[in-house]
């Protein structure tokens, strides 16, 4: 039963995501070579910081509400799953309104810095961040109620096309420059968050749209924090290398390393598909106790994620330099290749470790799951300020997949030592 149920779900979710692949790198394509290596890496630097500032609503509040509806309806807690979704919604709107202050103050106060085309667009950028928030709660939910494929359609395909699109349209319009690729994110965000709400209502039960609620604020307020922690510590590793690249190095290194950035994840596209899908059966398999299913969950889905990531690492380990130019541009060789073969590498790694960040959010971990990733971005960042001024995007790339590695070896330890399972596909 357990085995015929991921495959489905792999299949469905993982058809999904791969249909949203050529939307997504159609779109990057298209910017690349619309904006040129400069005015890419300017995009690039606001696409990069914009989920930083969104951590306290992103992928830390979709875990816990992941794992606390999935807890409160299997203990028929109903009220107490509606009054998280409403309170988290609260949560979203009063934090992106302290983000625009802020951002407001900071532009009258300092506008010499806000003169920069890389900060200027920046006021453009946050407004994306309400809508990121509503998104991650809404995909925590869904996944919760064991419908992982409506909770990832709307950022995983509707969004990209939505991007594409208007990316052509404001091009057809003659709006050009990185501004214009911000106002593409901005509105592409905001419409599927209206179609993740819609689907929500219809695809969820009557126990989490009608009845009172019940909340607990200073619990959920204490538990959330590890999960915020490991969400920030989780994109700072992911996305600190082109917000500091952006910083020390040019603008077209980061465009360089976006492009490298953007290959790597398809190598990691399989461990990512399977995180979503297994999130709720690991945490119904720890709270009942049963470590031999778990641990037969595990084994299953490493296994299928290293076979599909396999392929799409050879790729770009052997042939990265022609595909990078066919795709790209001959101009984006120099700054892409390498990054490319570095972070491929990486992203290989860290799918033969398996779903260790995962296990440990919802099995009740997350304070260890935060010291591995303070580890491991403490590597990433030294070695991005000692390798980015003298070798560019490769440094990044050198300290990014460092910081990988001793994410996922660190993680793997606790793994194994505190819930007693192995991530490892063997």
């Amino acid at each position: 039963m357990l085995k015929s149920v991921l495959y489905k779900n792999f299949l469905s979710v993982g058809g999904m995501r791969l249909a949203g692949i050529p939307l997504t790198l159609a779109t990057s394509v298209l910017l690349a070579r619309l904006l040129g290596p400069e005015g890419y890496g300017y995009y690039s630097f606001a696409m990069a910081l914009v989920p930083l500032l969104a951590i306290p609503v992103s992928s830390g509040l979709q875990q816990f509400a992941t794992r606390q509806v999935v807890s409160y309806r299997l203990a028929e807690q109903f009220s107490l799953a509606r009054g998280l979704v409403s309170l988290a919604g609260m949560w979203i709107l009063l934090y992106s309104v302290l983000v625009f202050v802020f951002f407001l103050v900071a532009s009258q106060l300092f506008p010499e810095i806000f003169e920069e085309k890389k900060w200027a667009i920046m006021l453009i950028a946050i407004f994306i961040i309400p809508f990121i928030g509503g998104n991650s709660v809404r995909c925590g939910m869904s996944k919760a109620l064991g419908q992982p494929f409506w909770s990832e359609l709307p950022l995983r395909l509707i969004q990209p096309a939505l991007l594409l699109g208007i990316v052509v349209l404001l091009y057809l319009w003659g709006i050009k420059g990185a501004n214009f690729a911000i106002y593409a994110q901005l509105i592409s965000f905001s419409l599927a968050f209206i179609i993740a709400v819609i689907i929500f209502v219809l695809v969820a039960p009557a126990d989490m749209r009608e009845g009172n609620r019940t909340y607990e604020i200073g619990f959920w307020a204490r538990s959330l924090i590890p999960f915020s922690l490991l969400s920030a510590v989780t994109l700072l590793g992911a996305q600190i290398s082109i917000v500091l690249l952006g910083i020390l190095g040019e603008p077209e290194a980061v465009a360089g390393m976006r492009v490298a950035d953007r290959g790597a994840a398809l190598v990691l596209l399989p461990l990512t598909t399977v995180n979503m899908i297994v999130a709720p059966y690991i945490a119904r398999y720890f709270k009942q106790g049963d470590r031999e299913k778990l641990q037969a969950t595990l084994r299953l889905s490493s296994r299928l994620a290293l076979l599909f990531a396999l392929p799409a690492a050879s790729l770009f380990l052997f042939f990265g330099e022609q595909i990078v130019g066919l795709v790209f541009g001959l101009e984006y060789i120099a700054y892409a290749f390498w990054p490319l073969v570095i972070l491929s590498a990486s992203q290989l790694f860290s799918v033969f470790c398996g779903s260790v960040g995962n296990v440990l959010a919802m099995s009740h971990q997350e304070n260890r799951a935060v010291t591995g990733h303070i580890l491991a971005l403490s590597v990433n960042v030294i070695l991005c300020f000692f390798l980015i001024p003298t070798y560019g995007a490769v440094g990044a790339a050198l300290a990014t997949g460092a910081g990988l590695i001793v994410w996922n070896l660190v993680l793997a330890y606790f793994v194994i030592k505190q819930v007693k399972v192995s991530p490892f596909p063997i």
